[in-house]
């Protein structure tokens, strides 16, 4: 039987509940393992040593996938962050939740700094929604050209497959993304709160059982009640392989052909020729395919770079906008410009902050 290691903040009735992630490993007969950092009940919190659970969780089960909620605690994201680098893994597939759907975020200024700065390193296969793929690539999305831009550089920047979640400006698809190679899929994989499902629970599931990333997406979407229909069809064979302890993360190009038999033909892209790299076998995750497949995007405009450790581009839409402040500070739900302070320049202000006043400016429209 096939083992999958989930670790997430549990919010008791709510879209954030692990019991989502529960009904979902049961539906696939696999056995798991739950690591709760911090469960929220109609009462209380009550926290638990992360650390010492993810300690006797990797000494009593070998497991084939990994699956990374929301952790609201910055000390809890870097303690999952050190074990995952200290204990040999398979596939990591995270839903972080920094921002709901709605527009709320989630997290505070530490662990969005702990998210970027550490854990996001660990990640393989990344689930968002269209305000977090705002946040975390520093591009405003406007439509699907700019949620295309915000997917590819958020692959660029942390080497990773990026799903993002369909919704009004995405005309209801979600967005598929490796490297530079992208699939606009028709309908959305997200759910509502009341959902017994969880779509990126299930993408471990399906890589658990040896799929390759795209056919797993595929399978996960079908799981959850979506049509399979896809768009700008592309050449996507990447599949997850053990690899040695020489070559820590590796994968190779399957023979078969994991697009859908009948592809649409005038949005299909003319198959290149992909560089194999030969399987070999060890327990280490298998990400380095995936990194290698995204550092062939073309050079990209130069970056800001934030305390955070974010970057943004310096011809892009926030660049120019903060390049007109003089000031650049915290901004809270309690707006209050503060004056200008010319004599003494601040530093600017984080990719968090930015999205505040962003979110803040959607909501006074």
């Amino acid at each position: 039987m096939k083992r999958i290691l989930s670790v997430a903040d549990s919010i008791e009735n709510t879209r954030y509940s692990v019991q989502r992630c529960v009904n979902t490993y049961s539906d696939y007969n696999v056995e798991s393992m739950i690591a709760v950092p911090q469960f929220t009940g109609e009462d209380a919190d009550e926290q638990t040593d992360i650390g010492e659970v993810l300690d006797y969780c990797f000494s009593q089960e070998k497991f084939d996938a990994i699956f990374i909620g929301m952790i609201r605690e910055a000390s809890a994201v870097n303690t999952v962050s050190s074990k995952l680098m200290k204990y040999d893994h398979s596939a990591v597939v995270a839903e972080l939740s920094i921002i709901s759907p709605e527009g709320k975020i989630l997290i505070s200024h530490d662990t969005y700094d702990a998210v970027v700065g550490s854990l996001m390193q660990n990640v393989h296969f990344l689930t968002i929604n269209l305000y977090e793929a705002e946040l975390l690539s520093g591009i405003e999305c406007h439509g699907p050209a700019d949620a295309r831009q915000a997917a590819e550089t958020i692959c660029e920047k942390f080497h990773c497959v990026v799903f993002i979640e369909g919704c009004r400006k995405t005309g209801g698809r979600d967005l598929f993304v490796l490297g530079g190679k992208a699939k606009w899929f028709d309908g959305t994989a997200s759910h509502s709160p009341t959902s017994k499902k969880n779509f990126t629970a299930a993408v471990a599931c399906e890589l658990a059982s040896g799929k390759a990333i795209f056919e797993a997406v595929t399978a996960a979407r079908l799981y959850c009640g979506i049509a399979s229909g896809v768009e700008d069809e592309a050449d996507l064979t990447v599949q997850y392989v053990p690899a040695s302890e020489e070559t820590p993360k590796a994968v190779h190009m399957p023979e078969r052909n994991v697009i859908p038999d009948e592809p649409d033909e005038s949005a299909a892209v003319p198959a290149e020729s992909e560089p194999i790299i030969a399987p070999v076998s060890s327990l280490v995750s298998p990400a380095k395919s995936i990194r290698d497949a995204v550092r062939n995007l073309e050079p990209k405009p130069s970056r800001i770079k934030f305390e955070s450790g974010i970057s943004i581009p310096s011809n892009g839409i926030l660049a120019r906008e903060l390049a007109k402040s003089s000031k650049l500070t915290a901004v809270t739900s309690n707006i209050e410009t503060p004056e200008p302070a010319p004599e003494e320049p601040e530093p600017a202000k984080t990719s968090l902050d930015d999205m505040f006043e962003r979110l803040r400016r959607l909501s006074e429209m």
